[in-house]
């Protein structure tokens, strides 16, 4: 085994042994440190329920079509541990995660430093851009806001894209509950844009008991989900503009970039080109894998292709709130094949298919069965769509030998 896939085993093995912990006081440790890393560039913090990973995507690439240097910190990851960190849309090099995790490692034996997957991964992506000297840094939340590691920086700009149920083990279970964890990002004095799914009182409460400037994004009412995220990015941009330099061509440009399985579409031509023969007109691979989230999937697809008959390859977590999901998917009735990932957290397909109590779904024993089954029974002109929690997608791509930049390691 390589250097670089014996310290991501060691990585991933803390978070199978120690769990995820909320709080801040270990990304502080390691940040004190390591001299502070996160003070050397500006950053821009981006929270909420769904599309901070497109949103975030977007704001990175118009800065860096813009001439600067942008580091971009984003989770999970679809194929490689690499995809979270990447500077001027490059994911970092294995040579780097060689270079600067071992000491990571290091400082919390030697501190005893109680510090989770994510605590170490967001202070490898801070010391990483810190030592590439990036201008900006574009940093996803990864959970929540207020305790979330990533709180530890004091950003130039706040994003909070929408708020919705997720999460609610660690976030609550009311929206205004979910909306304080996340709006702890708010800091003082810092201009905060919030989404048209994002304006609840208690945020615009307590940005105005911070005193930082509240930017709303009006409602797009586009059937498809990326215009709003297109217009959270550009609003975001906008107050960046005051002070940053952004040119025309690369706002234009960059709100048009969507990270990978995010509504990402496989034509009929495209497919052929994989040796993939089917009926299919189109494939989709997107990540919803909450109830709004699979909304706002279905709703895009229904409007673009109102006459084609729709099967969904579905795969959920099982800490998901599935019952919702499900009731979702059965408002569209598209056929559904309910496929099990080989990954600790995922739902078994038999037990997605007794809680879906409509004759039109079946289950299979893996997502590479589930693929095979969703090409070859289509009908003619229809259109597929890979739907569900981000482990399923690699699975799904090398069931049809879609090329990915993977680290070959089975982490599951």
């Amino acid at each position: 085994m390589d250097d670089y896939s014996a310290l991501v085993r060691r990585l991933f093995a803390t978070q199978f042994f120690g769990g995820m912990k909320l709080g801040l006081q270990n990304a502080m440790t390691l940040s004190e440190l390591l001299n502070h890393p996160q003070k050397k560039f500006s950053s821009i913090l981006i929270a909420g329920t769904n599309g901070k990973g497109s949103v975030a995507t977007k704001i990175a690439k118009v800065l860096e079509l813009s001439g600067h240097r942008v580091g971009l910190f984003t989770s999970p990851h679809i194929a490689s541990f690499r995809e979270r960190i990447q500077v001027n849309g490059c994911l970092v090099t294995r040579e780097e995660i060689v270079k600067y995790l071992p000491p990571l490692f290091h400082l919390v034996e030697s501190h005893q430093i109680p510090a989770t997957f994510f605590e170490l991964t967001t202070l490898l992506a801070f010391k990483i851009f810190s030592e590439r000297q990036v201008d900006y840094s574009v940093i996803e939340v990864g959970l929540g806001g207020r305790l979330d590691a990533t709180n530890i920086l004091n950003p130039i700009l706040s994003v909070i894209t929408s708020i919705g149920y997720d999460h609610m083990n660690q976030l609550g279970n009311t929206l205004d509950q979910i909306a304080m964890e996340k709006g702890g990002i708010i800091k003082p004095g810092v201009p905060v844009v919030l989404g048209p799914q994002a304006q609840l009182n208690v945020l615009l409460d307590l940005a105005k008991q911070k005193g930082a400037s509240v930017y709303p994004v009006a409602s797009t009412h586009a059937a498809f989900y990326d215009e709003e995220n297109k217009s959270i990015a550009a609003s975001a941009l906008n107050r960046l503009s005051q002070s940053v330099k952004i040119n025309d061509h690369a706002l234009d440009v960059g709100l048009m970039q969507r990270p990978i399985c995010r509504f990402e579409e496989w034509t009929q031509a495209m497919l052929l080109l994989q040796n993939i023969k089917t009926h299919l007109s189109h494939l989709f691979f997107d990540v919803a894998h909450n109830c709004q989230g699979i909304e706002k999937v279905m709703e895009a697809l229904t409007v673009r292709f109102p006459d084609k008959p729709i099967t969904c390859l579905v795969g959920l977590s099982q800490d998901k709130d599935v019952d919702s999901c499900l009731k979702v998917l059965s408002h569209y009735m598209p056929n559904i094949i309910f496929g099990q990932a080989n990954h600790y957290r995922a739902s078994s397909a038999n037990d997605l298919l007794s809680r879906y109590p409509y004759y039109n779904a079946t289950a299979v024993k893996s997502i590479k069965e589930g693929m095979n089954k969703l090409l070859n029974t289509a009908v003619e002109g229809s259109i597929g769509v890979v739907l569900g929690s981000f482990f399923i997608m690699k699975e799904a791509k090398d069931a049809i030998n879609v090329n990915q930049d993977c680290d070959g390691l089975n982490l599951n």
